[in-house]
């Protein structure tokens, strides 16, 4: 499994423009060696019951505990995280547009494992409440036309004597349906059935279900963290929440791909981001030892509204275009230029400092620097193979001496 260093919030939210993004990948890397922090996918920017749910499940906001979600699914290499959700990697709802990062708040009422939690203590004191109040119930509704359509579903017997006789029945015959013959199974079961012979339909029946767990047993929620598929065969791995007062929202974000975010302390990491900013990722380049880049072919980095040119070039083999910007010097120009040099329209530009030692073609400058300079002047600061025009929108402009050059 692969490992990451934690995202540093902080330093993001010192440097937005370096780090422009803080997603679903960020938060998940921050907390997922917290066994508190569950994750739940949502198609609406909020989160709670849906009480239409159509599944044999109590309603309840249903998520992933998170540590458990990454070690369980999260297998890929690293930049798989620059392509795929993490709801990608989820057995359910995962293409869902949101999601919520949300941490439990009372554990004294939440079993956070159903197969190592939820022990024989907990079943003897939930199947005393659950016959003090519905044993009475049962054993007066059991005579309805309702009741006997229950009765004669689960039960072979349909006549009882007493409310101890239909109870011990129900419990008996709960407990042989049930997939594992342990306590939190057990209790699994009865609570599913109790509600269903309470209820006239199925979605009355997963409402009830939840009261039942929540109200008269006192729980917020349950988690099978160790993926037996107690809660539900088809997603083992999962948790329920019964409301949504069990839990805190640490935050809720788009469930995208992550976006790259750099290490602004690594210069070379400034450098990839600033690349990438320009469009120039995909031409052939090298980050030389002194932090200079060299480009195989041209570099266009024009009307990209840049005040200054954002690194250092080194070498560029084909033509070097930082024309139509708002440079106010050629500072980080690259020292060879193969071909054309072309830095024209660029109004703030006080001088030519900073202009390439050599260029291989012709050079196109901001014409406003014929008032400050003559290509005599300029041919002694650059080895210019070519002509030196000084242009505007690709007309050259005529240059005029001023009267103080000589």
């Amino acid at each position: 499994m692969k490992r990451y260093k934690p995202f540093n919030f902080n330093e993001a939210r010192r440097n937005p423009d370096m780090n422009p993004h803080i997603g679903a990948w960020d938060y998940a890397e921050e907390y997922r060696e917290d066994w508190d922090v569950y994750i739940s996918f949502t198609e609406i920017d909020k989160i709670g019951i849906n009480p239409k749910s159509k599944y044999n499940t109590p309603v309840g906001i249903y998520c992933y505990p998170l540590r458990e979600f990454w070690d369980k699914y999260i297998v890929m290499a690293k930049e798989d995280r620059y392509k795929r959700t993490i709801g990608s990697f989820a057995p359910f709802a995962g293409s869902a547009k949101y999601i919520s990062f949300i941490r439990v708040k009372d554990k004294s009422h939440f079993i956070e494992d159903m197969y190592k939690d939820y022990g024989s203590d907990k079943y003897d004191r939930d199947i005393k409440i659950l016959e003090k109040k519905y044993k009475e119930i049962m054993f007066k509704e059991y005579k309805t036309e309702k009741a006997i359509r229950h009765i004669r579903k689960y039960f072979d017997v349909q006549i009882f004597d007493n409310e101890k006789e239909l109870w011990l029945e129900f419990i008996d015959y709960s407990l042989k349906e049930a997939k594992e013959k342990n306590p939190s199974v057990s209790m699994w079961n009865i609570t599913r059935l109790l509600s269903d012979f309470l209820s006239a339909d199925s979605k009355q029946s997963s409402t009830k279900w939840n009261l039942i767990l929540s109200k008269d047993l006192g729980y917020s929620g349950f988690a099978d963290k160790s993926g037996k598929g107690y809660i539900h065969p088809s997603e083992p791995m999962q948790a329920v929440f019964f409301n949504t007062r069990a839990f805190e929202v640490i935050t809720r974000v788009d469930n995208v791909p992550a976006k790259k975010t750099i290490n602004i302390h690594d210069p070379k990491q400034k450098i990839e981001y600033n690349i990438k900013n320009l469009g120039l990722e995909n031409k052939d380049y090298i980050i030389n030892m002194d932090l200079t880049v060299d480009f195989e072919g041209y570099v266009d980095i024009g009307n990209k509204h840049l005040k200054e040119i954002p690194f250092k070039f080194g070498t560029v083999d084909g033509h070097f275009a930082c024309h139509m910007n708002n440079l106010t010097s050629l500072k980080n120009s690259p020292d060879t230029v193969g071909d054309d040099f072309i830095c024209d329209r660029n109004p703030q530009l006080k001088s030519l400092e900073g202009l390439p030692k050599f260029i291989g073609g012709d050079l196109t400058v901001e014409y406003s620097m014929a008032k400050i300079y003559s290509e005599d002047d300029i041919r002694k600061m650059s080895n210019i193979k070519g002509k030196v025009e000084f242009g505007f929108g690709g007309v050259p402009y005529q240059y005029i001496p001023t009267k103080d050059k000589k």
